[in-house]
């Protein structure tokens, strides 16, 4: 099993994927049937921002990497480099298997040999699957923010 950075070529795959997924949402996900779009998805790919976990050769989940937002909504070391990871996703038919903490654990360690001091992101504190995966990656909670009409906790991990 490896995280690795997803290929153009793997753009329809990708897609379904996130389709797959926001079709079998959790309670407390703030994703809806419009988000997050294909195209979002491609732009993720298109900036090199999209992390894959990898089995066999087959794509089992997904995330994000953008901009740092959170840093501009709660105290925090704004002077370090920081990345927000963001659409985490895991296959439907291998939810339960903790894959995605392996997916956020492999994904930070590419975002520390990248140079980045901190990974920041915003979960809702009604998605529990999310939340505790955080948790149990090293995410600390440092505040509170209402932001796309939603309230978010704002989690901080350290790669030092």
């Amino acid at each position: 099993m490896q995280v690795r950075r997803a290929r153009a070529e793997e753009g329809d795959i990708l897609c379904a994927l996130y389709r797959e997924v926001k079709g079998k949402l959790n309670a407390g996900s703030t994703w809806t049937e419009y988000y997050p779009a294909d195209a979002d998805i491609l732009a993720d790919i298109a900036a090199s921002a999209l992390f894959c976990l990898e089995e066999d050769g087959k794509i089992l989940g997904a995330c994000a990497t953008e901009a740092d937002e959170v840093k501009d909504l709660v105290p925090c070391d704004r002077t370090a480099a920081s990345v927000e990871i963001s659409r985490v996703c895991i296959r439907p038919d291998r939810q339960g298997e903790h894959l995605a903490g392996k997916l956020v654990a492999g994904t930070l360690e590419c975002l520390r040999r990248e140079g980045y001091a901190y990974v920041r992101l915003l979960v809702s504190p009604g998605n529990l699957p999310a939340y505790r995966t955080y948790l149990h990656c090293g995410f600390r909670v440092i505040g509170e923010a209402d932001k796309y009409d939603v309230h978010w906790l704002c989690c901080e991990r350290a790669l030092g």
